[in-house]
């Protein structure tokens, strides 16, 4: 038996409000480890007793390369967010702005996070 994020060729279909968007996503993504494992995080993060802070402060146990691992993901978020074709509303909007500027900046152009 595999762990939750090991390959499978079977899709995973959550009985949240993001199922009618999973049926819009290609079978290719739903299938992969990082579409599961964001899907976990997804989870966690619904709900008002999420602290942030304190999400942050525990990736700091984390292996050395796993930080690295974390920050090329949340590097790749922000560039997504940011990004002129990135659809939000209301509830991300901040988000997106923080993002654009953070692209905009150049800051992303310079970084170099390799697997070590």
């Amino acid at each position: 038996m595999k762990n939750n994020y090991g390959s499978s060729d079977k899709c995973v279909v959550f009985n949240t409000a993001f199922q009618r968007e999973l049926l819009l996503k290609p079978m290719e993504l739903q299938k992969c480890k990082e579409y599961k494992a964001a899907q976990d995080l997804a989870t966690a993060l619904n709900g008002y007793g999420w602290d942030s802070n304190r999400f942050a402060e525990s990736t700091k146990y984390y292996h050395r390369t796993i930080q690295q691992t974390l920050m090329r993901s949340i590097v790749a978020i922000i560039k997504m967010v940011g990004s002129n074709t990135y659809d939000y509303d209301l509830r991300n909007k901040s988000s997106h702005e923080l993002c654009k500027r953070i692209v905009e900046s150049g800051l992303l152009d310079e970084v170099s996070l390799p697997m070590v």
